[in-house]
């Protein structure tokens, strides 16, 4: 077999208990392969003969915790094998946010102390903005006084107040996530395969994203208190992922506005950046919701209890940050509607602030490990059998 080598300096994640437990386990799965329909994970193992700790992060990170595989295993417990594939590949992708973040100390420490951090945040911006507050306008009372009939939020926080705060946070999130994903295709690229079509990568890849291909555990749905497969995970990460994506761009829409047709904010209820806004916040209000009371219900093998606080502190930002906007905006012309108006801003700013360390960052490495997959897919004589 011609392998085809690359002179690209790799990123090579660490040895740790934890992918050697994964590389056991995906060892055991290579040689039944009964759950090879079930998502990309398998056919991705069944290209392998050695599981590094750089294949085992590219593995977990395609594997979108359905459950299928685990009430389909034979091996499962109590069975002397005691194959738990969904919390093996859980508590590696727990490590590629800590390894691949940017810096890895703060990586950790969202790890451990997630929704601590979130809170913690939060209390911090709304400090920051009321200090702000003081120093532009000399007092509190904006803070307590009613708005007129239109939304005159410039007046409690002005525009170039707003810039001072968001650029600076958002511009380090982007660089340090765009440099922890640099990271993560660099391990990918341990394994080496010639590229093929870019634009047939993109758009599978896109396509797999943008319909959660992969949370429908082999056609039938994920599993949650028992081995009884729903719908119902999958359509409530969809309603986040879609709110998310309208809220985005609801702020692109107002960006435009501001800067290219000098039309700056408040913006009336029927326009695009309300419309889009309000949607995008009740999808991600409901489907938020739902995953924190579907959560606890899930089988306790497809939960990696020291995640908790990690993925929970991620989901509670997401509501509080569409919560708030659409409360703020119910009682925009109320004495409430300053108040509101800074929280929901700390919030956004605590989300920006928290994203290259929080679950967001699961996004970026599974769609890199997505779009490698796809190439792999499409050239699969050109991996390297060995990315030690």
């Amino acid at each position: 077999m011609k392998l085809t080598m690359t002179k690209t300096i790799s990123f090579k994640p660490l040895s740790t208990p934890a992918t050697d437990e994964a590389a056991r386990v995906m060892g055991i799965c290579n040689s039944c392969r009964y759950c090879e329909g079930f998502c990309a994970v398998f056919p991705a193992m069944e290209r392998r003969l050695v599981f590094t700790p750089s294949s085992i992060h590219f593995l977990a990170n395609l594997c979108h915790n359905c459950g299928a595989c685990y009430h389909s295993c034979q091996y499962a417990p109590p069975h002397e094998f005691a194959l738990e594939v969904p919390k093996a590949l859980g508590r590696v992708r727990q490590e590629t946010y800590a390894q691949f973040a940017t810096p890895p100390a703060l990586g950790r420490l969202y790890q451990h102390q997630g929704l601590a951090l979130v809170l913690a945040s939060i209390a911090g911006f709304m400090i920051m903005m009321i200090a702000a507050l003081i120093v532009n306008q000399g007092s509190l009372d904006k803070l307590f006084s009613a708005a007129s009939t239109k939304d005159l939020f410039y007046e409690i926080t002005p525009h170039n107040v707003l810039v001072g705060l968001f650029l600076p946070v958002f511009a380090w999130s982007v660089l340090a996530m765009a440099r922890s994903g640099q990271k993560y295709w660099r391990n990918l690229s341990n394994m080496a395969v010639e590229q093929p079509h870019f634009s047939t990568e993109a758009r599978q890849t896109f396509a797999d994203v943008a319909t959660l291909r992969y949370l429908d555990g082999g056609g039938e749905g994920c599993t949650s208190e028992n081995d009884q497969p729903t719908k119902r995970r999958r359509i409530v990460h969809q309603l986040i992922f879609w709110g998310f994506m309208l809220c985005f761009a609801a702020t692109s829409v107002a960006t435009v506005y501001h800067y290219l047709l000098d039309w700056p904010a408040p913006y009336p209820m029927l326009s695009i950046p309300k419309l889009l806004g309000t949607l995008g916040g009740v999808m991600m209000v409901v489907g938020c919701a739902a995953v924190l009371i579907q959560r606890p219900k899930r089988h306790s093998a497809l939960k990696v209890p020291e995640q908790q606080t990690m993925d929970i502190g991620f989901v509670v930002v997401l509501l509080l940050i569409s919560a708030s906007g659409l409360v703020s905006m119910v009682l925009r012309t109320t004495a409430a509607m300053p108040l509101l108006h800074l929280f929901h801003l700390a919030t956004v700013l605590t989300f920006f602030f928290l994203m290259p360390y929080s679950k967001f960052t699961h996004g970026l490495y599974r769609g890199l490990a997505l779009w490698w997959h796809n190439r792999e897919q499409l050239n699969p004589s050109r991996l390297r059998l060995s990315d030690g």
